[in-house]
């Protein structure tokens, strides 16, 4: 595929930057990686480590630096071919119009706040039943009922927390 832009949000900076590297590098991609600008260490560390296991240098090119300023330029620059982002809707939304220019590969990973599943017979531990078993998130406490649509204090039954009960086998 040729040069693959990756750029990383602020949270889980050095599993977020695995996940995008790792499979960039197995397809055989050279990969620039613009880490978020809170959160740039990992990311180096990153870098450093994939030299001192043998990369060749230049294969894997950590950037860290402004955001808006970098992802710009990464996203119009003609010899990058491919541009992996994870963020806000907002930026992932300017950075497909500027790729647009050069038809770039983008895949966007965009807003979202850990969904997590609630199955449709969803009840709190006190028996209530979830009233919009959809709508869920890792939020915790209050923020998270109201999301939920659970008046319980004790929220709504998730995925995680049936297997912890042993309601549910794989």
């Amino acid at each position: 595929m040729g040069v693959a832009a990756q750029i990383t949000p602020w949270n889980f900076p050095f599993l977020a930057a695995a996940w995008k590297v790792a499979p960039a590098l197995a397809a055989g991609c050279t990969v620039i990686l613009k880490p978020a600008s809170y959160t740039p260490l990992t990311s180096l560390l990153l870098g450093r480590i994939a030299l001192d296991a043998g990369l060749p240098r230049g294969v894997l090119n950590v950037v860290p630096g402004p955001g808006a300023r970098l992802g710009e330029h990464i996203a119009r620059h003609p010899l990058i071919d491919k541009i992996a982002f994870t963020g806000e809707t907002r930026t992932g939304a300017s950075l497909l119009k500027a790729a647009a220019d050069d038809i770039k590969r983008v895949s966007l990973e965009l807003g979202g706040k850990s969904p997590n599943i609630v199955f449709a017979d969803a009840r709190s531990r006190q028996g209530r039943r979830c009233r919009r078993p959809r709508a869920a998130s890792a939020m915790p406490g209050r923020a998270a009922r109201r999301a939920r649509g659970c008046s319980s204090s004790a929220g709504c039954t998730t995925l995680s927390s049936r297997r912890s009960r042993g309601k549910r086998s794989d």
